[in-house]
This record gives structure tokens, sequence and C-alpha cells, in this order.
């Protein structure tokens, strides 16, 4: 497990953007060939994102995950998938 914490100690507000994405794991030409799949997550304040992923050799999935906790000075909010290139509807990375 890796957590990670952000601290601001300065004396104003910050805007802070965290990116999580994994590479397709058995290949194809989207995540959608390989059965991937990403879903959101919430349970009281903590949100997140979850990366279903399969993999090759009949080895078991891997899942990823990225949350934090929503308090009264933070705001959470997730976007499951986003387009890298071509023409989709959706966030692209552009917009991010």
């Amino acid at each position: 497990m890796l957590f990670m914490q952000l601290n601001n100690f300065g004396k104003t507000t910050a805007d802070v953007t965290l990116l999580f994405t994994w590479t397709i794991s058995v290949g194809g030409l989207s995540e959608f060939t390989g059965n991937h799949f990403n879903s959101k997550m919430a349970n009281d304040k903590v949100h997140g994102v979850i990366l279903h992923h399969k993999t090759t050799n009949e080895r078991p999935p891997v899942t990823f995950a990225i949350a934090a906790e929503e308090t009264e000075d933070v705001h959470i909010s997730v976007c499951p998938v986003f387009v890298i290139s071509g023409a989709h509807k959706g966030i692209s990375a552009k917009d991010m």
C-alpha cells in the first residue's frame, strides 16, 4: 500500500489535483478490449476510484484504488474515466 498525505502550510487555500492511471495490462486497442473497468466508490466521507484490471497467463485480476477523505475544508470530486484521444464523449485528458 502506498499512502500519501498532502499538507498546506501556507496562509491561503490551495487547489490540488491527484491523477492515478494504470496501463492496459493485457494489451488491446483500449481498456474495453481487455474488459477493464473503473468505478466510483464512496463510503461516508471517503470518495475515490477503483481500477479493475485483468491480467494474462491465468493470473488473478488486479485492483488498484485512489481515495481521499472529505472534510469541512476539503472537497473531493472523482473522474473514473477520461479519453486520451479520438472523438469520444466524456472528459478528455485536455479537459483535466
